[in-house]
């Protein structure tokens, strides 16, 4: 070997292990923590990974299914080779729908759910101003009443 070509490649070794190492403890500590596991679990993800499956594999597959051209032959071929493509555009179709109807039904139920909290707050304003006309009206009469006394007191001491 010439001059330093062997520091050079126990250099190289060191720094191979070192990074090495660095990725087994890395991926040690993600494995127990179960973060990684939880990513690619995730619906988000997986639906991801597969529409990139799709579309790097199939390009324009799914513009397919949506608009089937008209001599059918490819697409024909396509759907019965692969019918898991066609479910997953089927499922996804079904969650997009719904995922709208859901939406539209929690905004309704949102509205609904205000409207019904409006009437309740009327309500209770009717009830509070009812209740105060009414002490009112008590303390008005209990007045009276001690004005009624008095003027009899008077009356009674003349």
């Amino acid at each position: 070997m010439k001059n330093g070509q062997w520091f050079q490649k126990i250099l190289q070794c060191l720094i191979a292990v070192t990074g090495s190492y660095i990725l087994y403890r890395g991926g040690g500590i993600l494995a127990e923590t179960g973060w990684l596991k939880q990513m690619f679990q995730s619906e988000k993800t997986v639906n991801t990974m597969q529409d990139a499956a799709v579309g790097l594999y199939f390009p324009g597959y799914v513009q397919s299914l949506k608009n089937p051209p008209e001599d059918f032959l490819l697409h024909s071929w396509l759907k019965e080779l692969m019918p898991v493509l066609e479910e997953w555009y089927e499922e996804a179709r079904r969650q997009q729908e719904s995922t709208v109807e859901t939406a539209e039904e929690q905004e309704t139920e949102e509205t609904d759910r205000k409207l019904q909290e409006g009437e309740a707050e009327e309500r209770e304003t009717k009830m509070r101003e009812q209740e105060t006309a009414a002490s009112e009206s008590e303390i008005q009469n209990g007045k009276e009443g001690e004005n009624e006394a008095e003027a009899l007191e008077e009356a009674g001491t003349e």
